[in-house]
């Protein structure tokens, strides 16, 4: 009788601590669950959203790495975000082929576990080379929408359990009402500071941006060039054959100005028909060939109009102080206008 009652009042105890523990444990996961909600109402970017997305996967289930898959229009996957791994690595092998695990989770709309990552076909050579062996994955949805695919890895097989399953289920919920709000406010900025008809910086970012540039060139000792474009046609567009021919001429020629910059250089629709184009670290000699380049591919003819652009060319430290970089272009450009148009005019250097 001792022995049964010491044995009953045994398994009451193990009962209790198992569910104390049980309790503890729901306790830690809710706190971790809050910090992670806690943190993505607070991060305003896309890249921020997406690596705390990761962050929070990783925290809540013990994994040591994670990625974000974004699906883009064309139904291909494209990196978006990593943790944990090599990312020029990873990006090389996106899950594209149509049996991939991340096809699957956006035919279903289900979440993937895969126990052991050796062996399988549809997984990425990388991430059996770096040693991970588990794999879990929860479609990543904004605004109703599959934005893409959450996942995280471990190096132990069969890692991942129904539990795991549904805290990356939260996290993922709570990253997609952070990526909406985060894709509205890139999307605002985006529009503040661009112009809609040419896809175009527009003046009010120019003037910021030339204010920065010219403070850098002046602490570095470099070169700044700075090209102001003018459509030479566009009355004559407007007059003959209406205004939204003049806004395909002033297209045309935004995507001939695109073709003909750098990747690094600044370009924005100033006015009505001029556009400038800021090229850090440059002189006159790359401006000027730049200018003839886009003069050149800007001379065709549009429905009967012969086009054509009258370009001005300036650039710092040659004109003297910088504040006067922008006034000697658009001299310049008037020379140019002068001259008869579709011409390329460089301000002259100021002496020392």
């Amino acid at each position: 009788r001792l022995a049964r009652s010491l044995a009953a009042q045994a398994a009451l105890a193990i009962a209790a601590a198992r569910a104390h523990s049980e309790q503890g444990q729901r306790l830690e996961e809710l706190t971790v669950l809050g910090d992670i909600s806690q943190r993505l109402s607070e991060v305003a970017t896309l890249s921020e959203v997406l690596v705390s997305a990761i962050d929070g996967a990783m925290r809540i289930t013990g994994a040591e790495a994670g990625v974000v898959w974004r699906r883009g229009s064309d139904r291909l996957y494209t990196l978006a975000a990593s943790l944990g791994l090599n990312a020029d690595a990873v990006a090389a092998f996106p899950p594209n082929a149509r049996s991939s695990y991340s096809n699957e989770m956006h035919r279903t709309g289900r979440p993937v576990v895969v126990a052991d990552l050796v062996g399988d076909a549809r997984v990425s050579p990388q991430s059996v080379v770096t040693g991970l062996r588990a794999m879990l994955g929860v479609p990543l949805r904004s605004e109703g929408h599959m934005y893409g695919s959450l996942w995280v890895l471990h190096p132990t097989p069969g890692h991942f359990s129904e539990r795991h399953v549904r805290q990356v289920h939260v996290v993922a919920a709570h990253a997609g009402a952070a990526l909406a709000r985060a894709q509205a406010f890139e999307e605002a900025t985006r529009l503040s500071i661009t112009d809609e008809l040419t896809g175009f910086f527009n003046a009010r970012y120019l003037n910021a941006r030339l204010k920065e540039e010219l403070a850098r060139a002046q602490r570095y000792g470099h070169e700044l060039a700075l090209v102001i474009i003018d459509s030479d046609a566009l009355k004559r567009v407007n007059d003959q054959l209406g205004h939204e021919a003049g806004n395909g001429h002033l297209r045309d020629l935004a995507r001939a100005i695109r073709k003909q910059v750098r990747a690094t250089d600044i370009v924005a629709r100033y006015g009505g028909d001029e556009f400038v184009i800021l090229q850090p670290e440059s002189g006159l000699d790359a401006a000027r060939a730049t200018a003839e380049r886009i003069r050149d591919a800007a001379s065709v003819t549009l429905a009967g109009i012969a086009t054509s652009v009258s370009i001005g060319v300036a650039a710092y430290p040659a004109v003297g102080d910088g504040e006067a970089l922008l006034r000697e272009a658009d001299r310049a450009l008037g020379e140019a206008k002068l001259r008869g148009k579709n011409t390329v005019v460089v301000a002259e250097a100021r002496s020392a």
